[in-house]
């Protein structure tokens, strides 16, 4: 027996993010686009920007507040709002849920800019470290929601050796090609290793925009 074909209705309605991030060749354009775009925006002053924000926001806080917030805190909201500039598309370019995005987005952000806060020696290996583990953390963020989800290792492994690189030889590009290089390689793991599962209706449990 033939299976009906799915209505119109019952058929899961695609947003134009979602159709413009489908084709994975257009996908991986934009996002090494993003990727250099952010990197020029963290050059040219938002770094700046992020940072004269959170120091108002503190400094009213502790205005406030009966006994002032831990340094250690501010540094640990710079770096993540930093991290968010440079990583906030890569969500939509995966086509991931609103929990998965926020999800990966956490692991992505909040352990790099814990580590990175840190006042040590070896700083830059920490930094490195926390940078991988986050990376393999996300892999049960896209178990379920994209095929080979294992690719976020073969990526992030890619990605520290392009970062082990530019440490090693002393010629730091300037962001706006040092972010999309060291990215290029977990990109094209995910974009061109994965694949979108295809999704339920809305209606179904589990597919849904709030849903895992």
């Amino acid at each position: 027996m033939i299976a009906p074909a799915e209505s119109p209705e019952s058929a899961p309605r695609q947003s134009w993010l979602d159709r413009w991030f489908e084709p994975p060749w257009r996908a991986f354009i934009s996002w090494m686009v993003l990727a250099a775009g952010m990197g020029w925006v963290l050059q040219h002053g938002g770094g700046q920007l992020i940072q004269r924000t959170v120091d108002f926001l503190f400094n009213h806080l502790n205005a406030m507040l009966p006994a002032p917030l831990p340094p250690k805190m501010r540094r640990v909201a710079i770096a993540s709002n930093v991290l968010l500039l440079l990583f906030w598309f890569e969500p939509v370019a995966l086509r991931l849920n609103l929990l998965r995005g926020l999800a990966l987005l956490s692991l992505r952000c909040g352990l790099v800019a814990v580590v990175g806060s840190l006042n040590m020696a070896s700083a830059d290996v920490l930094v490195l470290f926390s940078y991988l583990t986050s990376l393999a953390l996300c892999v049960p963020v896209l178990h379920g929601w994209r095929t080979r989800p294992w690719m976020a290792l073969v990526g992030s492994v890619l990605m520290a050796g392009v970062w082990l690189y530019f440490v090693s030889s002393h010629t730091l590009p300037v962001a706006w090609l040092a972010f999309p290089a060291m990215t290029f390689p977990y990109a094209a793991a995910l974009i061109f290793g994965t694949r979108l599962i295809p999704r339920a209706a809305p209606e179904t449990p589990g597919r849904g925009f709030l849903r895992w």
